[in-house]
């Protein structure tokens, strides 16, 4: 996991151009059941990792169950790990809005969890010239909670290889 961690961090210091996808396929489908806290506390509408107020929830039972840490804590906001289901009303077409979810019924609902994990490989031009074969690994987490549905991706670089590796 720590190597896991060193590499995705290097993923962000990883300056090359993009070359081209050369695969990409699922390692890991996975579901599994976590206590949703539905309070004013939980749901809102924020800005916080997106351009626009966006219709969010915290999921405190997240942490520890997945690859990629779901908070938005490089943002400042430490509130544990959350999910959107999309712009909050008065931005975009879906106008959701926190009642959306509470529906006047504060509660912990026990929601299932769907867990994709996938691998892309690519060739990336280096600097000076070159290609390198970069994998990475992303998570896609999607639920339902009062018939909206929520998702959350987060992605990283797990290795950067010779261009070799990307032809077999």
């Amino acid at each position: 996991m720590k190597k896991l961690l060193y590499l995705f961090s290097m993923g962000f210091c990883f300056s090359s151009a993009f070359a081209g996808v050369i695969d990409e396929r699922v390692v890991l489908k996975n579901t599994f059941k976590i206590n949703a806290v539905i309070n004013n506390k939980t749901v809102r509408c924020s800005s916080v990792g997106y351009g626009a107020p966006e219709l969010k929830i915290n999921l405190v039972e997240l942490k520890g169950k997945t690859i990629f840490d779901h908070s938005n804590a490089r943002f400042g906001e430490f509130l544990g790990p959350c999910m959107t289901a999309g712009f909050c009303q008065g931005f975009g077409a879906q106008g959701l809005k926190i009642e959306d979810v509470i529906q006047n019924n504060p509660r912990t609902e026990k929601i299932e969890m769907e867990q994709t994990l996938t691998v892309t490989r690519s060739l990336n031009e280096q600097e000076g010239g070159g290609l390198s074969c970069v994998k990475t690994l992303k998570e896609d987490l999607k639920t339902k909670i009062a018939g909206l549905e929520f998702h959350h991706s987060r992605s990283g670089v797990v290795e950067i290889l010779r261009e070799e590796a990307c032809k077999n």
